[in-house]
């Protein structure tokens, strides 16, 4: 059986972690509420485009037969058989897509303890894919092991600084010529939102950047090859 190159990291939470951990679990992730999200976006997602908008991204990321190449775009390499992240894997519905497209190794990752208990009830019998509850700040994945870094709408849970130190990690994280796909919300100048969309983003503690600031935060973090694309009109 195919593992990943991690290793759990057997310290205690920070406060500030158990707190986001908590606000989550208690609040939008609540068990209901995750279920709730599931009804509107499709089994085994809970972020908008649910499974469709999933296949339309795998759909990007072809492997020739026998082939030891992936093509994501501007033809990133990445050997089949591979082993990925899945940052903010929710209830696990991108995690199995990963890993059953690209015949891949896949760790989900997720701080809220109610989506990976659900995840893990479901595809306990998956060797090929591992959940773990953590945060993706802080879980050591040893440098240059793995050939994906996924992620479809969960950076809007980190600051700009946070998001920083994440993609810098994950850059570490990838061998040469590794990938990392990413899906967010983004937002536009902040003297346009209005009094409700303000509201909306402090009720959910979501941390909103401008797409080009998204952009400069990937080049930064080292990634050489940046594609950033609005899809709002989709």
């Amino acid at each position: 059986m195919a593992t990943l190159n991690c290793i759990l990291n057997s310290q205690e939470s920070s406060d500030d972690i158990r707190k986001r951990q908590e606000a989550l679990d208690s609040h939008q992730y609540s068990t209901n509420g995750i279920l709730r999200y599931e009804f509107v976006f499709g089994r085994g997602y809970v972020s908008s485009g649910g499974g469709n908008t999933t296949a339309e991204i795998l759909e990007q990321i072809t492997m020739p037969k026998g082939g030891r190449a992936i093509e994501i775009l501007e033809q990133i390499t990445m050997p089949k058989g591979g082993r990925a992240i899945d940052v903010g894997c929710g209830i696990g519905g991108s995690t199995v897509a990963l890993a059953d497209r690209f015949n891949a190794t896949v760790l989900g990752v997720d701080l809220s303890m109610n989506m990976i208990s659900i995840a893990r009830d479901r595809y306990s019998e998956r060797e090929d894919i591992h959940f773990l509850v953590a945060d993706a700040l802080t879980i050591p994945i040893l440098p240059s092991s793995l050939d994906l870094v996924y992620s479809r709408d969960t950076l809007l849970h980190f600051n700009t600084d946070e998001k920083r130190l994440l993609l810098k990690k994950a850059f570490s994280w990838l061998k040469p010529g590794g990938q990392l796909v990413i899906t967010d919300y983004c937002c536009g100048p902040q003297e346009l939102w209005d009094e409700e969309f303000k509201a909306y983003l402090k009720d959910r503690n979501y941390k909103l950047v401008q797409l080009e600031v998204y952009r400069q935060l990937l080049v930064d973090a080292g990634f050489n090859v940046v594609k950033a694309v609005n899809h709002t009109e989709r």
